[in-house]
């Protein structure tokens, strides 16, 4: 009987790596991002998320900053130091230089299927607000 002992716990590892995707937010769900990676490669994808997080977390100085995705119209990442320092164009045409942390975890879907990428692996994203179906 003591084989068995520790077959729970396998159980409920292997349980949670059979989750159900992350949902997409409405307010994120419709957005188009086009994502310019580090080589140069152009990637169409849909429904943008931050750190699972519909709001980008940003840091000016001692401040924290959150700006919805939905607001915000291009994202160049400056440099590869950690933390990086990002221009945001918001939809208003706002220019602003925040830092972030290159392991930032984004990501989105595709026609092929989901996308992860870290901030710190693009060179730029552009965001529009997609057609509601």
């Amino acid at each position: 009987m003591k084989k068995y002992r520790g077959l729970p716990l396998v159980l409920a590892f292997l349980s949670l790596g059979m989750s159900e995707p992350q949902r997409v937010p409405p307010e994120a769900e419709d957005l188009r991002v086009k994502v310019v990676d580090s080589r140069g490669v152009d990637h169409d994808l849909r429904g943008l998320l931050c750190d699972g997080d519909p709001e980008l977390k940003l840091r000016r100085g001692t401040l924290r900053y959150r700006i919805p995705i939905k607001l915000i119209e291009k994202i160049e990442v400056l440099g590869d130091e950690n933390p990086t320092k990002v221009k945001v164009v918001t939809r208003g045409g706002k220019e602003e230089v925040f830092e972030v942390d290159r392991g930032m975890r984004c990501t989105a879907r595709s026609d092929s299927g989901s996308v992860t990428f870290y901030i710190g692996e693009v060179r730029t994203i552009k965001i529009s607000e997609g057609v509601r179906r």
